[in-house]
Parts: structure tokens; C-alpha cells; sequence
């Protein structure tokens, strides 16, 4: 009995030892990625996909840091910089809020963060970082309508695309790789006030079961009352949409940014479209 439970000791030991050499090398060792984020960006994402983020850059060889930012550290760009200062990451990608105030007050990030590659979000500030991210929210729309349209091929027109036309351009892309009559489309932009509640009367006549929406304003309205339709929607959207009623999400595509990240040269100043994702979330067909 004595040596089984030295044997035991020893097989434990050696189990924690792993652990903790394991440990120290995913903090110590490997080289880090960052995403600085805000307060609203945060809550775009779900818990899941960030732990899933963190699996998918170890698994390539990079530590994940995210850094949220709060009002404060944009209350005046030299406490913005120190902010960014403290990173010491290998890449740095600043969010969609970050971007737009390092652009607003014309901060050059690439120069104050020498020793990382520095990557934006936005259409501006290209000579400020070293690479702007061009968000191609097209590629996953059309993404996620391929999917749908294939789970409802053998279905009857039970598919809805909810949008405003003043915003979004590519809505007949979108219904195009439907069947024919297998999609019905709603655009707020030719509607008045009463939009979502004939909206959503339509929607139950025809027996809508998924809506596909890129974009509309006053998203919350839709669900002032109950309802059964499943929801794919942007993902700054996610917040808006009771947990029963989300289907899917379609965002930016965060994995990917790092094989981008790495052929991006110091001080280039260059552009790259980066294609947004079709992320299904839970189950209804």
C-alpha cells in the first residue's frame, strides 16, 4: 500500500509539474497578440468565441491579450499613450473605438508602439498604423445566406432578410443566392413608423422562421412582444437580441487577423480587406 501511494505521489507530481511548465510557458514564452477593446466592443462577443480565440493563437504559436480600454484612457491623447505603452505585445490590433480616436486626434500608433506591428479598424488613418483593416461585412452576409439557403432548400419561403437599403448595399446579393420566392425581404428604408409591427405580422402570416438582418435601426423593437422567429444578425446587433431569438451572428473574423498580422511589415502603412464570418449559435431546423 505504501508504494502505491508513493507511486501515486509521484504520477500527481509529475502532472503538476507539466501543468505549471505548461503554464509558465504560455505566459512567459510565447509571443503576444493583443486586441484592444472597450467597453462596447466587449460586449459583442461571447464568452465562447473569446475562449475559443485564446485556443486557436495558442494553438498557433501566440499568447492572446485583450485590453480594454475605458472613457478615461481617451480622456486626452497623452494618457491614450501611455495607455497603449504599457502593451509591449509583438501585435496590437486597436478596436473600432480605438482606431477612431488614434484617427480623430491624428496619433501616428505605428511610430508610438516601435516595436509592434500595429493593426486598425476603420476606412481612415492608413499613414498612422501599420495596417488598416478594411471590414468586409458583404463576405459574410453572403457567407451566412448560403448556409440558410441550403438548410431551407427543401422548405417553402420561410426565410425573411430584415434591412435598411440606405445602409446596405448589397441586399439583392444576398437574395439572389436564394431559390426563387425562398426569401422574403423587408426593407425599413421604403416604410414608415410602422415597420416592425407589420413587419412582424408578415413575417407570422408567411411563417418566417429565420430573418436574416445586416442592419436595421431600432432593432430592439422587434421584440417589445414575444415572437418565435430566429434572428442572424450583425454582431454589434448580439446585445439586442433575447438569447431564445439568436441564431447566428455574422462579425469579423479575429482568427484570421493574425495570418494577416504576420505579413505585415514595420512602417508599411498598408490596407487589407478583412473578410467578416458566419457564426451559427444555436439550432432551430
Amino acid at each position: 500500500m505504501g508504494k502505491r501511494k508513493r507511486a501515486i505521489t509521484i504520477i500527481m507530481v509529475l502532472i503538476l509539474a507539466v501543468v505549471l511548465a505548461a503554464v509558465s510557458f504560455y505566459f512567459l514564452v510565447l509571443p503576444t497578440f493583443a486586441i484592444v477593446s472597450d467597453e462596447a466592443w466587449s460586449t459583442c462577443f461571447s464568452t465562447s468565441q473569446m475562449l475559443g480565440l485564446r485556443a486557436s493563437y495558442a494553438l498557433d504559436g501566440y499568447r492572446l491579450k485583450v485590453v480594454k480600454l475605458g472613457s478615461s484612457d481617451m480622456y486626452n491623447p497623452e494618457v491614450f499613450r501611455n495607455a497603449l505603452s504599457k502593451l509591449k505585445s509583438d501585435y496590437v490590433v486597436l478596436g473600432p473605438v480605438a482606431s477612431a480616436y488614434a484617427v480623430q486626434n491624428k496619433l501616428d500608433v505605428s511610430f508610438m508602439l516601435e516595436n509592434s506591428v500595429v493593426l486598425a479598424i476603420g476606412a481612415e488613418g492608413s499613414d498612422l498604423f501599420d495596417c488598416l483593416l478594411l471590414s468586409d461585412e458583404r463576405s459574410g452576409w453572403l457567407s451566412a445566406s448560403k448556409s440558410i439557403a441550403q438548410q431551407t432548400s427543401a422548405s417553402s419561403k420561410n426565410v425573411a432578410l430584415v434591412y435598411e437599403s440606405d445602409v446596405i448595399s448589397y441586399a439583392n446579393d444576398i437574395t439572389s443566392l436564394f431559390p426563387s420566392g425562398g426569401v422574403s425581404a423587408f426593407d425599413k428604408s421604403k416604410n414608415g413608423n410602422v415597420f416592425y409591427r407589420n413587419t412582424l405580422q408578415e413575417m407570422d402570416r408567411l411563417g418566417i422562421v429565420i430573418a436574416l438582418c445586416p442592419y436595421v435601426s431600432g432593432m430592439g423593437n422587434f421584440f417589445d412582444e414575444s415572437g418565435t422567429v430566429s434572428w442572424i444578425v450583425d454582431y454589434r446587433f448580439r446585445s439586442a437580441i433575447p438569447a431564445a431569438n439568436l441564431y447566428g451572428t455574422v462579425g469579423p473574423d479575429l482568427k484570421n487577423v493574425l495570418a494577416i498580422a504576420k505579413d505585415v511589415e514595420k512602417g508599411s502603412c498598408t490596407t487589407h480587406n478583412w473578410e467578416f464570418v458566419y457564426e451559427k449559435v444555436r439550432r432551430v431546423l
